[in-house]
């Protein structure tokens, strides 16, 4: 259903990618700071626990994106100094959508 899909990539914008974008734009900074950096994502419980919504998705997706950093920079000595902290804060009612 075309509202569906709307609605999705509407959660999907706002919860997932406007983080994965301004990871890729202030990553080049952070890299080549000589300070510690932290990239800080905000996902959800929902991220961690059981759920059937698209809200759920996102956060799960936020999440699994935190972790994938962090295993990726690891072993990656350009980024030794930038630590993945995913913040999941309980629930907060919003009219976001």
């Amino acid at each position: 259903e075309e509202k569906y899909l709307n609605t999705m990539q509407r959660m999907m914008d706002i919860n997932f990618w406007s983080h994965v974008y301004c990871t890729q734009l202030f990553l080049p900074f952070l890299s080549e700071s000589d300070d510690k950096s932290y990239i800080i994502n905000t996902a959800s419980l929902a991220a961690i626990g059981k759920g059937d919504s698209m809200y759920h998705i996102t956060k799960h997706a936020m999440a699994a994106y935190s972790q994938t950093l962090t295993t990726e920079f690891k072993g990656d000595d350009k980024y030794k100094d930038i630590e993945i902290l995913c913040l999941c804060p309980g629930f907060v009612a919003t009219d976001l959508v």
